[in-house]
């Protein structure tokens, strides 16, 4: 009787130790700690009928239309993944556009809001404001980001300004109490070490402006796609637009540029699980 009860206790010790190692594998399981390219592209299943990508908001962004379009493994699946972002990236070796879906946890993403000093003052006071191509600016602000702020700005772990000026950004972007600022000045090391000091691991990035500042500055998704997964939220940015009117095809082709190395996504790509 006392050989069985050591047998069972035993038993007892290895099931409580392979749950341990079950649980520590499983929050640990993310395919990825940032995007990088694979060196073959993973594909599932070809798309053979698909609509536009980006094609929400066609007065800011014009809708990418790619020849083909695959299925393919996910490239972040968080423990306890709460968010599911579909996202895409171009590749040359398939021919097409490769999309996954990925689930990240919302208590490990952050939304940066890229500053750039061609949109440097907003508040209504600023020269900002003459002429139509002020304007296309500000109701890219009204219709699309603060509603994706308001949103999910207070459900991501935090929400970060590529800003210098708290005050200069009140009244127009759906700022909370909560939200914090950094600029250049402060330099990526700085900014990086924030946002680990928050345990972020996961970026939705938007802002402006996407071929210049969004890509290039302390906050870009040069710096950040090295140590966070960084999906660019396609419709909530802007190129600049010079000498034209409207911003819809220059910012289609930054985008279609930025997507041979980064992951692109779209606000109606990305909903709570539960």
């Amino acid at each position: 009787m006392k050989g069985k009860i050591i047998v069972f206790l035993q038993f007892i010790l290895i099931m409580i130790l392979l749950v341990v190692n079950i649980e520590i594998f499983l929050q640990n399981r993310a395919l990825s700690s940032t995007f990088q390219r694979p060196p073959k592209d993973t594909i599932i299943k070809e798309i053979t009928h698909f609509s536009p990508i980006l094609d929400d908001y066609p007065q800011f962004v014009s809708p990418v239309k790619p020849d083909r379009k695959f299925f393919g493994t996910p490239f972040v699946l968080d423990y306890n993944g709460n968010l599911e972002v579909i996202a895409w990236y171009y590749s040359y070796l398939a021919g097409g556009v490769i999309e996954s879906k990925n689930l990240l946890n919302i208590e490990k993403t952050a939304i940066i809001v890229v500053h750039s000093d061609t949109i440097h003052n907003l508040n209504l006071d600023s020269d900002f404001q003459l002429g139509e191509r002020g304007q296309v600016y500000l109701d890219h602000i009204k219709i699309v980001i603060n509603p994706f702020l308001l949103h999910y700005g207070n459900k991501v772990k935090l929400v970060a300004y590529s800003m210098q000026d708290y005050m200069e950004m009140t009244g127009v972007f759906n700022v909370a109490e909560r939200d914090v600022f950094f600029y250049d000045k402060y330099g990526y090391e700085s900014f990086k070490k924030f946002l680990k000091s928050n345990e972020i691991t996961n970026i939705l990035l938007c802002g402006y402006t996407t071929d210049a500042s969004f890509n290039d500055t302390m906050s870009g998704y040069e710096n950040l796609r090295k140590d966070f997964n960084v999906f660019i939220v396609g419709d909530a940015t802007l190129s600049d637009f010079p000498a034209s009117m409207c911003p819809a095809g220059p910012t289609s082709i930054a985008l279609a540029n930025a997507a041979l190395d980064n992951l692109i996504t779209q606000v109606s790509w990305i909903k709570e699980t539960k």
